[in-house]
């Protein structure tokens, strides 16, 4: 068992004998450790000094500290390691962030992608599904340093808390939500099999059929096995039904701002800044397939003030308000 204790950073308890517990190795941090993820034979802990530290537990006796990342951000809320690939969930505008590990004494820093309020993330293939509020998004990650956007799910209601992939299922945990599952069958388009209900769902662990989920002071059992049916449920990726501007992130914004736009079908679209007295201060033009779209505009030349982002498509207009501060 690997466990995180605050100042005594992570321990490694031999539980062979599960009445007597023996611990055989710890390691400490200068700061206190609370996040911790083992992975193949890496050990992944994240201490309150917003670093990653990163230990071979290749022999768990004599755990080796490798190296570790020093993050900018202070809201992570989840880590996942796939193929040599850490993602580091944060949870205010970055989003995921993506560090190559093939040799994991000199993490590479790949990319990000910004997204706010992110608190979970699991990888199916080369499909990863990110929780962002009550979104799940889908994304397309054949190439992990040039993640892109499928499509955007509105599962309504509260947040999502944690997620796991078993059998090409996702389950999921929403706060006052309850687990949904949803059929992988296509990876683009999530299909909801089957929902459960409980009042205040955070952690999930899998052993399909049976999920296992935290509920206030009480654990559930679900049997999902109805939601679990022949993974034949096909379906193609859903098409926006409206023009809208679905998000700007951050708002209030300091130089850079993203704009999260939905598209019923193809257009060319012409996304302007506009400032408080009426004056177009920027213009970009696009041609755009429909579906689920993500602009980055750079305002690092105009000054502070409220500023308005008009975005002209489909033969119509879709105005929202921004502040730029510095």
């Amino acid at each position: 068992i690997f466990l995180t204790q605050k100042r005594q950073g992570y321990r490694i308890l031999d539980v062979s004998d599960p009445s007597v517990p023996v611990q055989i190795a710890q390691f400490s941090f200068s700061d206190d450790a609370r996040k911790l993820l083992v992975q193949d034979d890496l050990l992944f802990c994240i201490d309150e000094g917003n670093r990653i530290n990163i230990v071979n537990i290749s022999d768990v006796n004599h755990p080796v500290p490798v190296s570790e990342i020093t993050l900018p951000f202070m809201t992570v809320f989840d880590l996942y390691y796939e193929n040599r690939i850490l993602y580091v969930i944060e949870g205010t505008i970055r989003g995921v962030r993506m560090y190559d590990l093939r040799i994991p004494a000199t993490p590479v820093f790949l990319n990000d992608f910004n997204y706010p309020s992110c608190r979970s993330f699991v990888k199916n293939g080369d499909y990863g599904y990110l929780a962002a509020s009550w979104y799940l998004l889908v994304l397309e990650m054949s190439n992990p340093s040039n993640p892109q956007l499928i499509t955007t799910i509105n599962t309504h209601g509260s947040d999502i808390e944690e997620m796991a992939i078993e059998d090409d299922f996702l389950f999921l945990t929403k706060y006052r939500g309850g687990l949904e599952v949803y059929s992988l069958a296509n990876p683009e388009a999530p299909v909801l099999t089957g929902y459960h209900r409980a009042f205040w769902s955070t952690g999930l662990e899998i052993n399909a059929p049976y999920a296992y989920v935290a509920d206030g002071a009480s654990m559930r059992i679900f049997d999902c096995s109805e939601a679990l049916v022949a993974n034949d449920v096909e379906g193609e990726s859903p098409t926006p039904v409206s023009f809208t501007i679905e998000n700007l992130y951050p708002n209030p914004f300091n130089s850079t701002l993203t704009i999260h736009l939905s598209l019923p079908t193809s257009s060319s679209v012409t996304i302007s800044l506009i400032n408080s007295l009426g004056q177009e201060m920027s213009a970009v033009e696009r041609s755009w397939s429909a579906g689920e779209h993500l602009f980055t505009l750079n305002a690092d030349i105009f000054p502070s003030g409220i500023y308005f982002v008009r975005v002209d498509a489909v033969n119509e207009t879709r105005i929202q308000k921004a502040i730029l501060l510095r």
